[in-house]
């Protein structure tokens, strides 16, 4: 199981800590990978489940209440340059799932398309 580590841990054979690492790794929350993950840390807090850390490959991102949560994140702006918004547009087609705590696929859960935001 992974836990909470504090962001003024040294990395092992370096002056360097785990909040140095973090902030260089992390500052830019435009991009894909982080404002995804930084959409699950606010639906976490405002449900107030953020006391353990995320699991990165699990069946939805939250078990809360009984009820398996997967967020999804969007912007029209990017990180990179462009020439016009993105379009936003949400697509979830039938997969198998990914059990953390048991190290196996499970069965078929059907996730129905999500339609464009216009």
């Amino acid at each position: 199981m992974v836990s909470k580590i504090p962001g003024n841990l040294e990395i092992k054979g370096t002056t360097t800590t785990i909040i140095e690492y973090w902030q260089w790794a992390y500052s830019d929350l435009l991009s894909n990978t982080n404002r995804g993950i930084l959409a699950e840390f606010l639906v976490a807090n405002a449900l107030g489940i953020t006391n353990k850390p995320r699991i990165e490959w699990d069946k939805a991102d939250f078990l809360y209440e009984g009820n398996f949560i997967e967020v999804k994140s969007s912007a029209y702006i990017q990180s990179w340059k462009q020439n016009q918004p993105s379009r936003i547009v949400f697509y979830i087609p039938k997969a198998r799932a990914w059990d953390y705590t048991t190290g196996e696929m499970g069965k078929v859960y059907f996730y129905p398309p999500l339609f464009p935001l216009e």
